[in-house]
This record gives structure tokens, C-alpha cells and sequence, in this order.
């Protein structure tokens, strides 16, 4: 491949694009750039095979790799569809990244995940994500999704929250007040 580069040999698409997903990161590397000189996007290639069920689910977390890495922040919503993908390698990969990103997550965004997919290992990613919310948008998303993993990892959420309440204390917001408080009427009404 490094010939082909070097003395600028053409070869159809057809035959470079499977190259993209090869596990050699090298090879990858050098038929996405003959992509390029070819004015073909590599990018778009990825996103088809990541969106493609039929794809073996390690080339579609390659393909999620290679999206991130050439998008970085652009490749948010990807991610947070990621994140409900019923693999639950990719589930990981997604949240390994929106992590390393270090992406700006909200209480809505993990509200979502759990809704749409609320399975036990799902749900121990959305659950250590929501360490990443502020103080109180982490302590109401672990009260309100307390039945969702029968309160092993909203415990282990509450003994985080109150290490982190330890340490530095903020007030919450007048909506995060509200929530709490009709959270907490429930629980003692119920």
C-alpha cells in the first residue's frame, strides 16, 4: 500500500474499502488516505458500517473508534446512540469514549438511555455515568431510577454522592430542589 501511495497508482474504490476495516491499524490508516486523495470520505464509510446491523459488532466499534477519532466533540450524538445500542460492547466503547471526550452529559441524556434501554448491564453504564453529573443531578437520577437495578448500584451511586457531599457542598437549584422534594414525598407517602 505504500507503493501505491508513493508513485500515486490508481485502484478502484471497491478495493480499498474493505481494507478500512482491517484489525491492522497501519493498513487502515493508508487505505483511508487513499480514500482521501480519491475525494471518497472515510468518515462516511464508518458511520454506514456502525449503522449497519448486519456488521460484525467489532468492526462497527472499529468503525465508532475511527468516527470519534475524526470527529472528536462533533461525534456527541453518535455516542449518545451508542450508548442505547443493545451490544453491549458498543454500550462500553461509547461510554469509554464520551469519558475520555470528557463530553457534557445531562440528567435528560441518561433519563433517555435508561428509558430506551433499560437492561441490567445497560444500566450499570448509565449508572456510572451519571458520576460525571453534578451532585444533585446524580443523586436524583439514582432516587428516580432506584427500580430499575432493585438498589445495588443506586447504592453504591449514594455512598459516591455522600463522599462527594463530604468534600464540597453546593446547594441545589431551585428545580433540582423541587424534584427532590416531590421525590421524597413520594417515598414517605409510599
Amino acid at each position: 500500500m505504500q507503493y501505491i501511495i508513493d508513485h500515486k497508482r490508481a485502484v478502484p474504490p471497491q478495493l480499498i474499502v474493505p481494507l478500512l476495516t482491517d484489525k491492522n491499524e497501519l493498513v487502515r490508516i493508508r487505505a483511508a488516505r487513499l480514500l482521501l486523495a480519491d475525494g471518497i470520505s472515510p468518515t462516511g464509510y464508518f458511520l454506514t458500517v456502525f449503522n449497519n446491523p448486519s456488521c460484525r459488532i467489532a468492526e462497527r466499534c472499529t468503525a465508532l473508534q475511527v468516527v470519534v477519532r475524526n470527529l472528536q466533540e462533533g461525534s456527541r450524538e453518535y455516542l449518545m446512540g451508542a450508548l442505547t445500542n443493545p451490544s453491549y460492547s458498543i454500550a462500553r466503547l461509547a461510554c469509554r469514549q464520551i469519558v475520555k471526550l470528557k463530553l457534557y452529559l445531562t440528567q435528560n441524556n441518561l433519563q433517555h438511555c435508561i428509558a430506551v434501554l433499560p437492561s441490567v448491564p445497560h444500566s450499570m453504564i448509565y449508572f456510572s455515568l451519571a458520576q460525571r453529573l453534578s451532585l444533585w443531578d446524580c443523586l436524583i437520577f439514582l432516587l428516580t431510577n432506584v427500580a430499575v437495578d432493585n438498589g445495588r448500584f443506586t447504592q453504591e451511586g449514594l455512598i459516591r454522592c455522600n463522599a462527594r457531599v463530604n468534600r464540597y457542598y453546593e446547594t441545589p437549584s431551585e428545580s433540582q430542589h423541587v424534584q427532590l422534594a416531590g421525590w421524597l414525598a413520594g417515598w414517605l407517602a409510599g
